[in-house]
C-alpha cells in the first residue's frame, strides 16, 4: 500500500489532491483493472482490513512522494556544494546532498542518520556528526526535534542562501554574514565601513557604561562619608533627668 499511494501522489494529477479525493479517483483506477464487481481495494490490497481508509492515511504520512534523496545524491554528484569549511570529502557529499533535498521540497528537509549512512556509506554516528557541524557553521538549522516513540525524525533547515548554485561555492558567512563578493553583485553586504560604524558604536557604548560605573560608585561613597558624618554627630538618647524646679514642684 505504501508503495502504491507514493507512486500516485507523485502523479502530476493527484500531486495537488487530498487523500480522500486521491482515493476515490484511484478506487476508479482498480476498478477498471479487477475482474469481477467486488471490492478493487480488497482485491489489490488483500492484506489490508479496509483499504480506502489505509490508503487516505498513508496519503497524509508521506511528505516525499518522489525519491527527492536519491535525486539530491544525483545533483549532488553532477555540481558538489563547496563550503567554507569542509573537513571531509564525505562531509562535503552530505553537505551537497542536503543542500540539493532542500531545493527539491517545500518546509523542513529530514536527514535521518541510517537512511543518510546507507546513502553515503558510512557510519550512522558519522552522519549524526556531520549534522551537528552543519549546524555549528550555520549551513543547517534544526527546526524541529524528532519524537522517537512516534518514529519522527528531526527536521533541519539548508541555508540554500549560502551558495551560488551555478559553481556551488559558499558565496558568504552564515555565523557572521560577511559578504566575500562585491557590492555590485550581492546587496546589503557586509562593508569595512559599517565595520568601522559598529567599532566606534561599540567604543562609545563602553565608555557610556564606564563613566556610568564612576558615577555609581562615587555615589556610593558620599551615602557612605554623609552615613559616618551622621553617626558621629548624632546625640545618643539616655534616661530622663528632671531639672530643678520640676523636682520642687513635685
Amino acid at each position: 500500500m505504501f508503495i502504491f499511494v507514493r507512486r500516485a501522489k507523485a502523479h502530476s494529477e493527484l500531486e495537488t489532491l487530498g487523500g480522500l479525493e486521491a482515493a476515490e479517483l484511484a478506487e476508479k483506477c482498480l476498478k477498471s483493472w479487477s475482474s469481477g464487481g467486488g471490492d478493487p481495494w480488497r482485491e489489490w490490497f488483500p492484506e489490508s482490513d479496509d483499504g480506502k481508509t489505509e490508503f487516505v492515511d498513508t496519503w497524509e504520512r508521506i511528505k516525499w512522494p518522489r525519491a527527492a534523496l536519491d535525486d539530491a545524491k544525483v545533483s549532488a554528484a553532477r555540481l558538489p556544494l563547496k563550503p567554507f569549511r569542509c573537513y571531509s570529502v564525505k562531509y562535503g557529499q552530505f553537505v551537497s546532498v542536503a543542500g540539493y533535498l532542500q531545493r527539491s521540497v517545500n518546509g523542513p528537509i529530514l536527514l535521518p542518520c541510517r537512511k543518510m549512512a546507507t546513502l553515503l556509506e558510512c557510519d550512522a554516528m558519522t552522519v549524526s556528526r556531520y549534522r551537528r557541524l552543519a549546524v555549528q557553521d550555520g549551513l543547517l538549522r534544526l527546526t524541529a526535534r524528532g519524537i522517537k516513540a512516534q518514529r519522527k525524525a528531526d527536521e533541519f533547515s539548508f541555508a540554500t542562501e549560502s551558495f551560488n548554485w551555478k559553481t556551488g561555492e559558499q558565496i558568504f558567512s552564515v555565523t557572521l554574514n560577511i559578504c566575500v563578493t562585491s557590492s555590485a553583485t550581492v546587496p546589503e553586504c557586509y562593508t569595512e565601513k559599517q565595520d568601522t560604524q559598529d567599532s566606534e558604536r561599540h567604543r562609545d557604548t563602553q565608555e557610556t557604561r564606564t563613566l556610568q560605573e564612576v558615577k555609581e560608585k562615587e555615589e556610593k561613597t558620599k551615602a557612605r562619608q554623609q552615613n559616618e558624618i551622621r553617626k558621629k554627630f548624632s546625640l545618643k538618647k539616655g534616661p530622663y533627668i528632671p531639672t530643678t524646679d520640676e523636682l520642687a514642684r513635685a
